[in-house]
């Protein structure tokens, strides 16, 4: 600063004083203030919003993979029950086929004139387990069931 101006510790050769004299030093600091002021609020504030889109983008990208678990613990836990529907129905049905298999090896001793309906339930629960594995979805084979409807079938041939 100036001689007269009390500077403590300082020495007077600042770039404002060499540059700028009296009054002028006042007017070039309000103007330096109001170039950099708004020039560093502008930069805050792209910050703040190029922050705020990548706090929405991760929000966005947490709330898909929210809902895709979802979706995906819900299709696990349908594809159990129905594995578990066909297990248990599907025994029982195969079961019946094997009981009237059964019935139709005995039939012609006993009733001849039934084995032709004993057939037609057999048929029946046949379609049953082929409509139930549809309904579910199922595509695998059951080796149990093809092993008891060919031994069925291979009975009735002779």
């Amino acid at each position: 600063m100036g001689p007269g101006h009390g500077g403590a510790g300082r020495d007077g050769d600042g770039v404002l004083d060499r540059l700028v004299d009296g009054p002028a030093r006042a007017t070039y600091a309000v103007a330096l203030a109001a170039v950099v002021v708004p020039g560093l609020a502008g930069m805050v504030s792209g910050r703040a919003d190029r922050l705020l889109k990548a706090l929405r983008a991760r929000a966005d990208a947490a709330e898909r993979a929210r809902a895709s678990a979802e979706n995906e613990a819900r299709t696990q836990e349908r594809s159990r029950i129905a594995g578990e529907m066909h297990d248990l129905v599907g025994h029982r049905l195969s079961l019946a086929s094997l009981h009237v298999g059964g019935l139709e090896l005995a039939l012609p001793k006993a009733a001849p004139a039934l084995r032709p309906d004993a057939a037609v339930v057999r048929g029946t629960i046949k379609d049953a387990l082929r409509g139930l594995r549809q309904a579910l979805g199922l595509t695998w084979r059951c080796r149990s069931e093809n092993a008891t409807l060919h031994l069925v079938a291979s009975s009735n041939q002779k």
